[in-house]
């Protein structure tokens, strides 16, 4: 042993160990002290960079390859002439439970002999039911100030004497109890399920929040009886969550010991079919499986072959959600030890995936709050700084935008950014950006959602390749830009992906997701394709040049989207902004781009200041409306709620609804310009009073004459034909409304 001081030592010829921890108390409760002899080790491993009296460095824990924050202090101590060091992960509450539960035995040992004085209370060989002690030993890595954990963990588990017995009690006597013993609490294949629960319970290595439940059926005996393990912190039921289950095959030749999925909740939800939930139970465990790979090196299958020799809607159900899974046949089931082994490791195995989600949970958590009004605001310096020149109105809008419905178009001339502005909102927020160059041959879908050949093999294309990634990664949102969407006709080749936009329904963990894609009847190996949506954490953009290259859109295809022009050139504005410290913790969580609704009905606990909000919308849509009614052109009940759900969601960072020189910019005005003013099209007469009087309205919400029209619109081209009428009530609409009329007035449409 080459160096041994209290509870720390360190051994001989193991590289780069620093230094080993006897598992005590304070390991519990908030780190180590590190003696003074393993100073110079730590020192060592951190570069030769020493820690001053009174100074403190965060530092990184790595452990089976996650990040753990804590902190190494050296300590100012009066009493002490001395350094006194220390690790300290007191605060972070997701590695002290998961120490907890990986070193069992000595934390219900210390538990029980607590000592506030004294937390270094190591505890000694024999203290231990398997006289083996624990530690944890530190190892430098590549980077100074972190350090890579082992746990040397006591054997924990040890045999569940009988299990064997009880599952070859089941297996041989369920297939005659459910054939001839009526069903009720006397029965005794009750007893026997009974009898393993109280078994299983007892063993000193189940964690404590793991509580075990089972079931032989309800008012009936079941076909598949089982009995699960479930974790308080994930689920409290088996329909819903993930947890671990003996399954039992109905003719009892055989138990599965699975990792699996609550079904109940995924396929009886409202809105799909039982097929549908099936396939959504198949793709989260596929996505799921990365997390227990490990698992394979212990005998474990991870896939959902598992066949439960039942017909029953419910076992079928179970093998679509299974994750992983080991099967035992009743002729060859192992002994108690092996048993134990399994169940032991899944059960380790589950405990770890808990403690990761957790882990991200409380990154989340720890963080400085998210203020959506600050991160714009800073995301809009952060784009100045490099390079791009948008208005402020004009990020703060596409966010809006985006929030309130995944589909915004980008207009403009060439070279305004349209195309950058996506990515560089998706670079500084974390999120995930894709391009797609439309072409304009484009006449259906099979270049964005896929196609079949000849063969009738399913060929998935971009778009729909796209949104199974994003439903891959909940925690990042994701964009797909269709640049120069109107090169080809857009509801050719995206009617599809636009009817179902409009399909949307309440994700299983928040937000809204489309209804499905692909609505061709597909071969078996390719159903799973059939049931993809566009999830919540994904939108689309796309891009528009106008000019007489390109199609223009129906009006099908403006109503589903918010329009934004980036229109506003000032070539003299080169320079841009300081960057802002942006990192990875200023990534935004997803929930930042849900929509509080898609529909106003929907609206949760709205305050007396956004119901004024939503009437004063409401106020102008309805004065819009009888305008725009001899032509038959009104907004329906969505526009008014996309409209009045997009100024909502504008007014939570409404110091960005400004222009490049600090003027204020109407959120509402912004509105009518997007969602209703594309509405107006043609050189009838109908056509030239609306814009007439909208015109009027939108100046002072006064009467019109031609005359009071061509008074304002002079002014306007006096102006030079600004993008902002001013003195007006809503004057981007006032100014975009003169456009109008100036073009009706010298090609007769506008």
């Amino acid at each position: 042993m080459a160096k041994q001081v209290r509870g720390w030592s360190k051994p001989d010829n193991i590289p780069e160990l620093i230094g080993r921890k006897r598992v005590d108390l304070s390991v519990f409760r908030y780190g180590s002290h590190i003696p003074i002899p393993f100073h110079e080790d730590f020192a060592a491993a951190n570069g030769g960079y020493w820690i001053k009296r009174g100074e403190t460095q965060d530092i990184v824990l790595l452990l089976e390859g996650q990040e753990y924050s804590a902190r190494l202090i050296n300590k100012d101590r009066r009493d002490a002439k001395g350094d006194t060091l220390e690790i300290n992960w007191g605060f972070n509450q997701t590695l002290k439970k998961l120490l907890e539960q990986r070193f069992v035995l000595s934390f219900k040992r210390v538990s029980q002999e607590s000592n506030d004085n004294n937390d270094e209370n190591i505890i000694s060989e024999d203290e231990t039911s398997s006289g083996v002690p624990e530690y944890i030993d530190f190892y430098q890595t590549d980077s100074p100030f972190t350090y890579r954990m082992e746990l040397i963990t006591a054997p924990l588990f040890s045999s569940i004497v009988g299990l064997r017995d009880y599952l070859l009690e089941i297996m041989g006597g369920y297939v005659e109890a459910r054939t001839n013993q009526p069903f009720g609490r006397e029965a005794s294949m009750r007893n026997t399920f009974a009898r393993i629960d109280n078994l299983i319970s007892q063993i000193n290595w189940l964690p404590p929040t793991v509580i075990v439940k089972w079931s032989v059926g309800q008012g009936n005996w079941a076909r598949v009886p089982w009995v699960a393990f479930l974790d308080s912190r994930l689920t409290d039921t088996t329909q819903k969550g993930i947890y671990l289950v003996y399954l039992f095959r109905e003719d009892m030749q055989g138990l599965y010991l699975a990792l699996i999925q609550g079904v109940t909740d995924v396929v009886a939800q409202p809105g799909i079919t039982q097929a549908e939930g099936r396939q959504l139970l198949r793709q989260r465990a596929e996505l799921l499986r990365d997390n227990f790979r490990q698992l394979i090196e212990h005998g474990f299958h991870l896939d959902n072959n598992i066949n439960l020799q039942s017909s029953s809607s419910l076992a079928i159900n179970y093998q679509y959600g299974t994750i992983a899974y080991r099967y035992y046949s009743q002729e060859e089931l192992p002994d108690d030890e092996a048993l134990s082994k399994d169940l032991y490791q899944l059960l380790q195995t589950y405990q770890s995936y808990i403690a990761n989600q957790e882990s991200a949970v409380e990154v989340v958590q720890h963080t400085t709050p998210f203020v959506m009004k600050d991160k714009v605001a800073a995301l809009i310096q952060w784009i100045s700084s490099q390079g791009y020149i948008y208005e402020p109105w004009q990020i703060a809008a596409y966010i809006s935008a985006l929030k309130t419905k995944p589909f915004v178009i980008l207009a403009g001339v060439s070279g305004t950014g349209k195309s950058k502005l996506p990515h560089l909102v998706g670079q500084a927020t974390g999120g995930v950006t894709h391009l797609l160059p439309v072409r304009p041959d484009w006449t259906d879908s099979s270049e964005v959602l896929g196609y079949c050949d000849i063969q009738g093999k399913f060929r998935p294309a971009s778009v729909l390749k796209w949104a199974r990634e994003a439903e891959s990664q909940p925690d990042k949102h994701h964009i797909c830009v269709m640049d120069e969407m109107n090169l080809a006709r857009v509801e050719h080749y995206f009617a599809e992906v636009l009817s179902q936009i409009e399909n949307r329904r309440k994700g299983d963990y928040g937000g809204y997701v489309s209804g499905n894609l692909v609505s061709q009847s597909l071969l078996e190996e390719d159903k799973e394709w059939e049931h993809q949506v566009i999830p919540a954490n994904m939108a689309i953009v796309g891009t528009v040049n106008m000019d007489e290259s390109t199609y223009g859109f129906s009006r099908k295809v403006l109503d589903r989207a918010f329009t934004i022009e980036l229109s506003e050139i000032n070539l003299a504005h080169w320079q841009g902004e300081e960057a802002p410290n942006i990192t990875n913790t200023d990534l935004w969580p997803i929930e930042a781009w849900y929509p509080r609704a898609i529909r106003l009905s929907e609206l949760e606990s709205p305050t007396q200041e956004e119901i004024q909000t939503i009437e004063q919308v409401i106020g102008a849509l309805t004065d819009i409306n009888s305008i725009l009614q001899p032509a038959q052109l009104q907004l329906g009940y969505r526009s008014r709620d996309e409209i009045a759900l997009f100024v909502l969601h504008a007014h939570e960072i409404e110091n960005s609804f400004v222009t490049l020189s600090g003027e204020k910019v109407d959120p509402l005005d912004l509105a009518i310009l997007m969602k209703v003013l594309p509405r107006i099209m043609g050189g009838s007469l109908t056509i030239r009073q609306i814009v007439m009087d909208l015109l009027s309205w939108a100046n002072h919400r006064g009467l019109s004459s031609e005359a009071e029209v061509e008074e304002i619109v002079s002014r306007w081209i006096e102006e030079k034909r600004p993008t902002v009428l001013k003195g007006s009530l809503f004057p981007r609409t006032a100014a975009r409304l003169c456009l109008m009329w100036d073009r009706l007035t010298n090609e007769g449409f506008t």
